[in-house]
């Protein structure tokens, strides 16, 4: 290949100058070019594959998290109603883990215990029970856990908060569907009834 160029100079004229070149050195060129742009190409290529598979992986998430808040406030609303039915039912609930630490109790047995920090012993929540009458009550816990059926004393009478009264108590096992609460202990004073 020939190239062909007038060169013009101030004292000689003009001048000719002329570039040969191989064609086997501008294909290699021309080859390593497209090496190149290829190489490019593929590059912007799997960067714009993965910034779309990032798009849509950010995508699926943000959803994701929305339908958790969602569920969360669901969640939160249904323990909230769960919380203010248990306070306005005359009888005493309360919620127990498996190693029978209370989680929870409700108004009626917060107010005969005021200060007790949950979670706490059963004895605790029932300071003025003897602790015979506890252990009863423990041992009530342990076979509803263990049967996963009711347990209860109907019409006994104990002396839970200070004074001997008759009272029917439940033990409510919860089984595993719940987070850590793995039973109820539900207190109805029967000295009226009876």
């Amino acid at each position: 290949l020939a190239a062909f160029a007038s060169v013009p100079t101030e004292s000689l004229g003009q001048w000719s100058l002329s570039i040969l070149s191989s064609t086997s050195v501008l294909r290699a060129s021309e080859r390593s070019l497209a090496r190149r742009l290829t190489l490019a190409a593929s590059m912007v290529g799997a960067l714009l594959l993965a910034f779309g598979a990032y798009v849509v992986l950010a995508a699926r998430r943000a959803a994701l998290a929305r339908e958790r808040l969602v569920s969360a406030e669901r969640l939160a609303r249904l323990h909230e109603r769960t919380e203010r039915t248990l306070d306005h039912i005359p009888t005493g609930v309360l919620t127990l883990m498996a190693d029978q630490k209370v989680a929870s109790a409700n108004r009626v047995l917060r107010e005969r215990a005021p200060g007790v920090a949950f979670p706490c012993a059963l004895s605790d929540v029932l300071p003025d029970a003897p602790r015979p009458v506890v252990d009863r009550l423990a041992g009530l816990l342990a076979r509803a856990i263990a049967s996963q059926q009711v347990q209860s004393l109907v019409g006994e009478r104990l002396a839970l908060f200070g004074s001997e009264g008759q009272y029917s108590v439940y033990a409510v096992p919860l089984g595993s569907a719940f987070d850590d609460a793995r039973a109820l202990l539900v207190f109805e004073d029967v000295s009226e009834v009876r």
